[in-house]
């Protein structure tokens, strides 16, 4: 990983990139759900040139640097299909403990599909 880190440093040092954003997420004193660590770097690449301008619009990607471990994981166990059952458990035992809605960063299709079964448990439970 401090490789990658490394050649991204150069290339920012030779004005290739520009680093926007990073968040360290293997920062052990922060919170983590489940214990999952990475690192999100948003960079957006530079035209060269004496004017400062970006390329590609200037749109930002964001790079995610993962454990090998944890890489493993989601890769052949099954890892975001069971983060995601998870997290539909979390919300909705907050969302019965608050008697409201909690959403996670969800696409809006998917939060739709939970409101619906939440709504359809709900309906069980007064049967």
């Amino acid at each position: 990983m401090w490789w990658s880190l490394s050649h991204l440093s150069l290339l920012q040092d030779q004005q290739i990139i520009e680093v926007v954003r990073v968040k360290n997420r293997l920062d052990p004193s922060l919170p983590s759900m489940f214990g999952y660590r990475d690192v999100l770097i948003n960079l957006r690449f530079v035209k060269k040139g004496e004017k400062k301008e970006y390329l590609y619009n200037g749109h930002i990607v964001e790079l995610q640097v993962h454990l090998e471990s944890f890489q493993n994981i989601r890769k052949h166990g099954k890892g975001h299909a069971n983060y995601s059952a998870s997290r539909f458990l979390i919300d909705f035992v907050l969302a019965q403990q608050s008697n409201r809605q909690v959403y996670s960063d969800e696409a809006p299709e998917q939060q739709q599909r939970r409101l619906k079964i939440i709504q359809l448990i709900k309906q069980l439970e007064k049967v």
